[in-house]
């Protein structure tokens, strides 16, 4: 995000299509904790915004975004609860790092993207996000008894312009 307010002023909300969306993709296989699965990661995004101040005469895009994770279970389940975490205040929840290449590995980064509707010209934006940080929240289970993850992302934008808007294929 920019170190300043986005306006109406200094930006426009832009309308996008999606032209490919995959999950970014890790194995989890920690023998010391006792968990094995697949972790999903996706930076989906909410709104694209394309400023009208330009950088060296190119377009400048904000995209803001919200992440979303799935754990394919494929070791122990904890006990099932029910109970929600207090994500305003993680600190209150004990919770251990995993390492990359010890604990997981990554298995697929793809990245999205996307393509503007209503801008002239058009672009297509690659939105690719790289996994930070992963942690264990220590003894709390999601509803199945799946261990829950707390994830840290870093989304990369990049833009290319684009002739035409092409069909998508099903």
């Amino acid at each position: 995000m920019p170190s300043f307010a986005l306006s109406p002023e200094n930006s426009t909300d832009i309308e996008f299509d999606v032209e490919r969306f995959n999950y970014n993709l890790y194995q989890i296989n920690s023998l010391k904790y006792k968990v094995k699965g697949i972790l999903r990661i996706a930076v989906v995004p909410t709104n694209i915004y394309l400023l009208k101040e330009k950088m060296n005469g190119k377009p400048q895009f904000v995209v803001q975004s919200v992440n979303i994770s799935s754990f394919v279970n494929q070791g122990e389940s904890g006990p099932p609860d029910g109970s929600s975490i207090d994500f305003t205040h993680l600190e209150k929840y004990e919770s251990i790092e995993l390492e990359e290449g010890k604990d997981y590995e990554v298995l697929n980064e793809p990245g999205n993207i996307y393509h503007t509707i209503n801008t002239t010209p058009l672009y297509r934006i690659r939105v690719k996000s790289t996994l930070i940080k992963v942690e264990l929240l220590k003894g709390h289970y999601d509803p199945r008894g799946n261990p829950i993850f707390l994830v840290e992302v870093s989304p990369g934008i990049s833009y290319s312009y684009m002739a035409k808007i092409t069909e998508r294929v099903e």
